[in-house]
C-alpha cells in the first residue's frame, strides 16, 4: 500500500533505489535511482540508520537550494524510511 504523504505536507515525495556511502570530506549519503537520478540525502539521524548498498524507499522532500561537498543530485531530507533492505 502506498504511505499516506499528506502528514509530512504537500512537497513529500518517495524515491526508491540504491543507497551508497561517499566517502567525501567526511561523508555524504546518496541514493541512485533506476532510472538514473541521485539524491543527496540529509536528516537526522540518517548515518545511523542507512546502509552502503541496501535498497531504499524513502519518503523525503526537497531542501533549499545551498552548496553541499558531494554535489551528486538533488537535495533532500528523508522524513521517514518506508522500507530498507539489503541487496541479494
Amino acid at each position: 500500500s502506498t504511505p499516506d504523504l499528506s502528514r509530512f505536507g504537500t512537497d513529500a515525495y518517495i524515491i526508491k533505489g540504491i543507497i551508497q556511502h561517499l566517502e567525501v570530506e567526511g561523508g555524504c549519503w546518496s541514493l541512485s535511482t533506476e532510472n538514473g537520478k541521485h539524491f543527496e540525502l540529509s536528516g537526522s539521524n540518517i548515518e545511523n540508520i542507512l546502509k552502503d548498498g541496501a535498497y531504499a524507499e524513502l519518503i523525503v522532500r526537497n531542501v533549499d537550494e545551498f552548496s553541499t561537498i558531494c554535489m551528486v543530485g538533488n537535495s533532500v531530507e528523508v522524513l521517514e524510511i518506508i522500507q530498507l533492505s539489503k541487496l541479494k
